[in-house]
């Protein structure tokens, strides 16, 4: 992919030098998107809409929280053509056609300067991203979790997150998109609007759906905001209870869906929606959450059934970084230990056709850098003890949802929660099988204890091939899991 920058782009730059290695770091992302999939990467990028735009096919990217790069595609060239703070896809969206297609047409090569450290950026060997090498297929998942990191072990910065307002916080990311969004349900339209809101796990997604929610109630305007009750519960933990929970389409709907349970459900609404006549359609989801046969294939299909807006968001709230980041190495490894095929070039296409969703979460920056995490193989009981009496001491201990977290494979013996329940009396906790693991979606805690069966875990950390569908989603599930926690993942091998 052939990198190149207008004389627009190249102005901009030279006064904004601020930004210039968030700049780079977002190309070469970029770049790596195209490699690992070349033909729809540019799906999941945000597209500029625009009747001036024409042909020219123009998207936007974060470089910061606040800063947005503009690219154009042009058959096997990206073109940086703007950048500037949120505001600067308006100021491209309102250049004539005339101006837009010179400066594009006027294209060059990047400076030197740039090439190089882009160069430099694209060899570097990130350990969460770089294909496992035969040497590292070796390497035992317990020798992740026992690595070292930097930080505190707990987040004591964000009191304010057990404040009730909380809940209808939302950045200045978050506040751009659902401004976007808002905007455009306001202009007249024919056909149903499609809007999707992708994002790693704690990035916001359900956050924007409820700021939209309540607009659209203050407006006097029909809604319905699809969501799971354990969701449901917690937002309406805060001061405005949510409009429309649950209400289902109707005619002059929005209708706002939070992580839709799987693919078919998903197509479903959708279709629901248009028989109904809604007037648009929100979805908030992290496909990565998504186990089905031929997933990344079948959600191609459904994504291009209908003209769409995409809007992405790449910051963390939930998760600290120093658990967040371990997890997901470990989840990228299982990833590529484990596969539903025999043939190896089969294995790699699978590989191929999971990245976009797997780089929604390898893209994401962290608020806060501190977190803890724990993976016990012997001496389990005892250890669990000591977690637990530890845990009971922690700063503070949430109140307006359960603090912690069992989960339990569904193949240990009755005898684990047993003992599990009896040290942990008087923790507002909850228990969950395994295989339930659908009911923390969405949902978070401030720890999580993860109690797995041994034999299950050296068979994923050796590698499997072949998967039957159901196999397969025991490890895939993991993404779900592992992503509950805000600041503390404990594993007990059992």
């Amino acid at each position: 992919m052939k990198i190149q920058w207008t004389p627009r782009f190249k102005s901009q730059l030279d006064r904004y030098t601020g930004v210039q290695e968030m700049v780079i770091n977002r190309t070469a992302e970029l770049i790596r998107k195209v490699e690992s999939n070349p033909t729809t990467w540019h799906r999941y990028e945000e597209k500029l809409k625009d009747d001036s735009f024409g042909s020219v096919q123009a998207y936007k990217t974060a470089v910061t929280s606040g800063d947005r790069l503009v690219f154009v595609i042009k058959k096997n060239e990206i073109i940086l053509v703007d950048i500037g703070k949120h505001e600067v896809m308006d100021d491209y969206a309102r250049m004539s056609r005339s101006a837009r297609n010179k400066d594009i047409s006027s294209s060059h090569d990047v400076d030197s300067w740039f090439a190089n450290k882009l160069s430099r950026k694209l060899l570097e060997k990130s350990s969460a991203r770089s294909k496992p090498s035969p040497g590292q297929q070796k390497v035992d998942i317990s020798e992740i979790m026992s690595e070292e990191i930097q930080g505190d072990e707990f987040r004591y910065t964000f009191d304010e997150e057990l404040n009730e307002k909380w809940v209808l916080f939302l950045d200045e990311q978050q506040s751009n998109i659902a401004n976007d969004i808002y905007k455009d349900l306001e202009l007249p339209e024919d056909n149903i609007k499609i809007h999707y809101i992708l994002g790693g796990p704690g990035t916001g997604k359900t956050i924007v759906l409820l700021n939209i929610a309540i607009r659209l109630e203050n407006a006097g305007k029909a809604v319905s905001f699809q969501l799971s009750q354990g969701v449901l519960k917690y937002l309406n933990s805060g001061s405005t209870k949510v409009p429309g929970a649950n209400l289902g389409p109707g005619p002059g709907v929005v209708l706002l869906i939070d992580d839709p349970a799987d693919l078919q459900s998903m197509n479903g609404i959708i279709r629901q929606a248009k028989s109904s006549k809604c007037r648009a359609v929100v979805i908030a989801l992290d496909p990565l959450q998504w186990h089905e046969k031929d997933m990344p294939e079948t959600f191609e299909k459904i994504w291009s059934n209908y003209e769409n807006t995409t809007h992405k968001l790449d910051v963390c709230y939930r998760q600290s970084a120093g658990v967040a980041k371990k997890q997901l190495k470990l989840f990228t490894l299982l990833l590529g230990k484990n596969s539903r095929f025999l043939i190896e070039e089969k294995q790699k296409q699978e590989r191929v056709d999971i990245a976009p969703y797997l780089n929604l979460s390898l893209d994401m920056t962290f608020v806060d850098e501190a977190g803890r995490y724990k993976l016990y193989l012997t001496d389990t009981q005892s250890n669990f003890i000591k977690e637990i009496e530890r845990f009971r001491k922690r700063e503070y201990i949430w109140k307006h949802t359960h603090p912690i977290a069992f989960i339990y494979h569904d193949d240990l013996p009755k005898d684990v929660k047993d003992y599990a329940k009896k040290y942990s009396q008087g923790l507002n906790r909850i228990e969950f099988s395994y295989s339930d693991y659908k009911k923390t979606r969405g949902v978070e805690y401030q720890e999580l204890f993860l109690f797995l069966d041994r034999e299950f875990w050296e068979k994923i950390n050796d590698g499997q091939q072949g998967l039957k569908t159901t196999d397969w989603q025991q490890i895939a599930c993991l993404h779900t899991l592992f992503s509950r926690p805000k600041d503390g993942l404990v594993f007990f091998i059992i």
